[in-house]
């Protein structure tokens, strides 16, 4: 579910995500440097799973779409006494590993 909105972000060229609780929903607004739009919300019940999803990809740091290594940097603020959670999203210049691997050669 995290992994969709960030593939949308990355989509339309943005540059981070921001999921901010307000009016009983949980709104993901993707951002270039500080020009934001709406990707998308949810329930709270719904959103459950996608912060599952945040907290696993924290401890990795790293993640893979559309064949490119991006690394994610997680910060949160407080905002009118609600948490807001920000991913940063950063391409790397490390290769996916699956393209790197040589092929064999046939004799």
């Amino acid at each position: 579910m995290l992994i969709e909105f960030l593939e949308k972000a990355v989509a339309t060229g943005c540059d981070s995500i921001e999921i901010e609780y307000k009016d009983g929903k949980e709104w993901v607004t993707a951002f270039w440097d500080r020009v934001g739009y709406g990707i998308g919300h949810l329930d709270p019940d719904e959103a459950k799973p996608m912060f599952k999803e945040m907290d696993d990809l924290n401890r990795e740091k790293e993640v893979t779409i559309g064949g490119v290594r991006y690394r994610l940097a997680f910060s949160r603020y407080e905002s009118f006494g609600e948490w807001v959670y920000r991913i940063q999203i950063k391409r790397t210049n490390r290769a996916v590993a699956a393209s790197q691997r040589r092929r064999p050669r046939r004799s």
